[in-house]
This record gives C-alpha cells, structure tokens and sequence, in this order.
C-alpha cells in the first residue's frame, strides 16, 4: 500500500507530462478537421457556374476545326454518329431544299431541281475541342438522289448552313438544251464553264459563307470547281 501511495505522486507526473506533450498535436488535429469541414461544406460563388455551355462559333472556327481534324490534330477529336437535331428525314430535306435554294439564287452552285431532291442516305458526326469541350460543331453529310444525279452536301446540323458540296451528273444540260446551264453557270456547247463564270460562282460561294477572300482562300480547294468545292 505504501509503494502505491509513493508511486503516486511519480505516475501522475508522468500522465502530466504525457498529456502536454500530446496536446499540441491534439489540438492539431482538431483544427485540421474543421478547417476539412468547412472546406467541403464552404458554398460556391453565386458567380460560378457548374452548367456546361456551348460557345458560339463563327463559321471560319468551325472550318478551321473541320481542317483540323482532316490535317490529323490530335487537339480536334471527330465523333462519328452524333444525334440529329432534326425530327426526321423531311426536316432534313427541307433545310437542305431550302439552302440548295439559297446557292442557286446566289449563283453559288450550278441550278437544278432541288424540289425533287430526295435523301437517301446521311452521316452525323461533331468535331470537338477535346482542350476546350464548349467549343464543337455537329455536322452532317447528305447524299442526295436528284432527276439529274446525284449530289453530296456537308451541311451544319445548326444552322443549315452548307461547307461543301460534290455534284455527280453526266453533263452540265440540267434544265434546257444541250449545255445550257442558267445564270453565272452559263456554259459552252460542250457544257465546260468559262473563267469568268467560274471565278463568279467562286465569289458567290464565299459571299455565302460570309469568309474573307483570304480565310476562303486558305480553307477550299477550287481545283475541282463547279463540280466539287470543299476543304483542303
């Protein structure tokens, strides 16, 4: 009884000694807890927003993403089989009617009957900035059957718009004699397109992209022109 007693006094110095030393890091730990809590729990800025936004592309960045992708950028990532926004395969044709429209009465493509255009058959597909995913543009090839061929359009799922065009059909004698092509597409006998005629259904394709004549110049190839106008 007597060692416990004397034993005492030692062990609860000892049990003293162990509690500050302790105690810093105790407190430690507690401080650090909160400071986790209200990290986690801390509200976001009213300012910031979580929602994911889509930029506003004018047509020369979609291009440019178009091109890129067909250089081989690794930055420019091509989704293939991306969903319509249109409801169904007469929207469809109804926007493309409407914008073939558009290109014959600006001179812009050689003139034929879009009114019996029909489709048969589209890909759908969206290039997408993989840096920065607001950045994107959903696109649409259209393979069209016409009374006089047979044509291929990209056409942008947003706005309609055309980027390219393929024409396949045997001779230029679309709507009158032989070779007789209306408009700026007027042509000789054997249906061959004059410069000047060409050089103007050229500037009227960039009037309707609203390109400068630089941009257009570093985007299409006119090689083929006016059978085929498309992206280098």
């Amino acid at each position: 009884m007597k060692r416990i007693e004397k034993a005492g006094p030692f062990l609860a110095a000892v049990l003293l000694l162990a509690f500050f030393i302790s105690m810093p890091a105790l407190f430690t730990g507690i401080e650090e807890k909160a400071l986790i809590n209200r990290v986690v729990t801390e509200e976001l800025p009213e300012n910031v927003s979580m929602e994911y936004s889509k930029a506003s592309l004018s047509v020369a960045e979609k291009l440019e993403m178009i091109a890129s992708v067909r250089a081989g950028s690794r930055r420019i990532s091509q989704v293939n089989g991306g969903v319509s926004t249109a409801a169904s395969d007469a929207d469809i044709m109804d926007k493309a009617r409407e914008e073939l429209e558009k290109l014959i009465k600006m001179q812009a493509i050689m003139e034929f009957p879009v009114e019996n255009c029909e489709l048969i058959g589209a890909d759908f597909f969206t290039f997408v900035d993989t840096q920065d995913m607001s950045r994107s543009v959903n696109l649409m090839w259209l393979h069209l059957y016409t009374d006089v061929g047979m044509a291929d359009i990209l056409m942008d799922m947003e706005t309609g718009q055309i980027y390219e065009y393929n024409l396949y059909w045997e001779s230029y004698d679309m709507l009158g004699g032989p070779g007789e092509v209306s408009g700026a597409a007027a042509g000789e006998v054997d249906g061959s397109l004059d410069l000047m005629g060409l050089d103007e259904m050229i500037r009227n394709f960039q009037e309707y992209l609203g390109l400068s004549r630089e941009e257009f110049e570093s985007y299409y190839d006119i090689l083929n022109m006016p059978w085929y106008i498309g992206l280098k």
